[in-house]
């Protein structure tokens, strides 16, 4: 902790049954290689920036799709394929 905010290696969890982020922290944002898992077995893998997935990654959905990649202030876009990771979705369609 550094003025009340999360900074270093961290497993974060919100509750129990919740998404789960295992990697860097720096001011309460992920930062760096990290992973990301969510209940529905959803799991990201790759850069994050202040949160949100950035640069290099993958991610596969509950449903197995995968979407590997470059994403962009936690967008991926491939054509009609997009996800996100750490925003809103609606942000990246």
């Amino acid at each position: 902790m550094r003025d009340g905010k999360v900074n270093g290696y961290a497993i974060v969890t919100t509750w129990v049954n919740g998404p789960r982020y295992d990697g860097d922290v720096v001011d309460n944002n992920g930062t760096g290689h990290d992973v990301a898992t969510w209940p529905s077995d959803s799991r990201y893998e790759g850069g994050f920036v202040d949160g949100a997935a950035n640069g290099a990654g993958v991610l596969v959905d509950s449903n197995g799709i995968t979407y590997n990649g470059e994403w962009t202030k936690g967008c991926f876009r491939d054509g009609r394929k997009w996800a996100a990771v750490g925003v809103d979705p609606f942000t990246c369609r």
